[in-house]
């Protein structure tokens, strides 16, 4: 293991050497993400997911914000 190679406010990239044999290193890699997803869990490490929210204003006469009833009959 090489080490935390670096810190961002999406989380950590942790780089690593794994050597295996040819054709072996998908089933590998995603061995070794499940036992690393078993120990963080095991240790109450919680591990984010992405979020996005996405806000929608509808403009009514070129201005934003939140139409009044009068707008909306026209």
């Amino acid at each position: 293991m090489l080490g935390i190679d670096e810190i961002t406010a999406s989380g950590l990239l942790v780089r690593i050497w794994i050597k295996t044999q040819p054709g072996q290193q998908w089933a590998v890699a995603r061995e070794f993400r499940r036992r690393m997803l078993n120990v963080l869990a095991a240790n109450g490490i919680p591990i984010g997911r992405l979020h996005q929210q996405l806000h929608l204003v509808r403009e009514v006469n070129g201005h934003g914000g939140s139409p009044d009833a009068s707008a909306l009959e026209s």
